[in-house]
């Protein structure tokens, strides 16, 4: 089967393209191909199909040739005899004549020592020698038009074709890379500090505060210190002791702080004396009549009577109007003091409110935040999960593929046609 097309164009139908595009690699791939391709062919098919391979050198008409640079001396031709390889032990006797090893014009011998090839009879002008050699192989075209190889049969270019593809397949697979490993999730946001909430506490005034009231004294009604009469005198009024309910008053006000109360306890208080003023009043006018059947001297002495009556009257009066001036003064102090706690309490909910809603805007950013950094770790998560598949896939693809290449390239040495390519990936 006749070649067509050209290597870089075949292998790629077959293997694909590499990540990194490296048509010198390839093609010296094809090179190694054609070597494989001659020591299988040679294996499987015995050693004359090494002729298949080999090139002629130019004329030999000395010895001493410098091989050096040749992979393989496949055989060597004096004067038209084909000549043997010889023992390198032996080297000396081949043109020793009188050695049972001595070399013939019809019986040639060729060896190999230090890099340069021996011929014995040794090759001259009259005597030509000609070697042939496993040569290093130069593709043309390689990736254009119709490739070709010097020197190489062409029956064995689909062989070197195939191992080309399957290095390019194995290269491939030594380039696949998983993707990079994510680390475990940190996140960088950093939570809010929680609120400094201050108790609320609340102190009642204290006695410094709230002056005690204290009780009115009442100044009791002195007799006339001399010429006392003797007279019937009415019905005595009993004097009232404003004392309970002046201590009731001071509890209200001290101990239950109740204003109102206070100020309805005082005017009870106020009513009872202004009813005790009015018996007063009634007594001293039935002592008054009483006193109409007394003489000159009994009416001077009511008149001092009266006299300490008006003056106790008035010291009563005032007494009471300075206990209500201190239970003004004291409910005011009480109320005044009130307010303070009030305001102070009212000061430390509204601060530790600010306190809170401060903390709750940090908390929905904080929150916020850690939402981003969860769904771009998710995300990346996602791709990673994606890419390894799709590695996977593609790597399996790959060992796939080789797998067949490598059976193509195993029947190519058989005796049929080259197997149809498979299509690329």
């Amino acid at each position: 089967m006749a070649w067509t097309g050209n290597f870089k164009d075949q292998i790629d139908n077959l293997a694909g393209e590499l990540t990194v595009s490296d048509d010198v690699a390839i093609e010296q791939w094809v090179l190694d191909g054609c070597y494989d391709a001659l020591s299988k062919a040679r294996t499987l098919k015995g050693p004359d199909e090494v002729w298949k391979f080999a090139a002629k050198s130019g004329n030999q008409t000395a010895n001493d040739i410098d091989i050096d640079e040749i992979r393989e001396i496949t055989g060597v031709v004096v004067g038209g005899n084909v000549a043997r390889p010889g023992d390198w032990f032996n080297k000396v006797d081949y043109s020793d004549i009188a050695s049972i090893y001595y070399a013939t014009v019809a019986n040639p011998i060729w060896y190999i020592d230090d890099s340069k090839l021996s011929i014995y009879p040794g090759p001259s002008a009259a005597n030509v020698a000609n070697y042939y050699f496993i040569p290093e192989y130069t593709i043309v075209n390689f990736s254009t038009s119709i490739s070709s190889i010097d020197n190489f049969p062409v029956e064995y270019y689909h062989s070197a074709m195939l191992y080309g593809a399957l290095q390019v397949l194995h290269r491939r697979m030594l380039d696949t890379s998983t993707p990079t490993l994510l680390d475990e999730l940190s996140l960088v946001s950093v939570p809010p500090n929680s609120p400094n909430i201050t108790l609320i506490s609340y102190s009642e005034p204290d006695s410094a505060t709230i002056t005690g009231i204290v009780d009115a004294t009442v100044t009791s009604i002195t007799g006339a210190s001399s010429n006392q009469p003797t007279y019937t005198s009415p019905s005595s009024v009993t004097v009232i002791d404003a004392s309970v309910e002046l201590a009731k008053l001071k509890t209200l006000i001290n101990d239950e702080e109740d204003s109102e109360l206070a100020a309805a306890k005082a005017q009870e208080i106020s009513q009872k004396l202004a009813e005790f003023s009015g018996k007063l009043q009634k007594f001293s006018s039935d002592m008054q009549d009483s006193q109409g059947v007394f003489n000159k001297e009994n009416s001077i002495y009511n008149a001092l009577v009266q006299q300490s009556s008006q003056n106790a009257q008035a010291e009563n009066q005032t007494a009471l109007q300075n206990m209500q001036k201190d239970m003004q003064v004291a409910t005011g102090n009480a109320q005044n003091a009130l307010s303070i706690a009030t305001q102070e309490v009212q000061e430390t909910i509204q601060n530790n409110n600010t306190a809170i809603q401060v903390y709750q805007a940090e908390l929905q950013a904080y929150q916020a935040d850690v939402s981003a950094e969860v769904q771009e770790y998710s995300a990346k998560m996602q791709k990673f999960s994606a890419d390894t598949a799709a590695i996977s896939k593609d790597y399996e693809w790959l060992e796939a593929q080789y797998q067949k290449v490598f059976g193509l390239y195993q029947q190519s040495f058989g005796a049929g046609p080259p197997p149809r390519q498979e299509e690329s990936r």
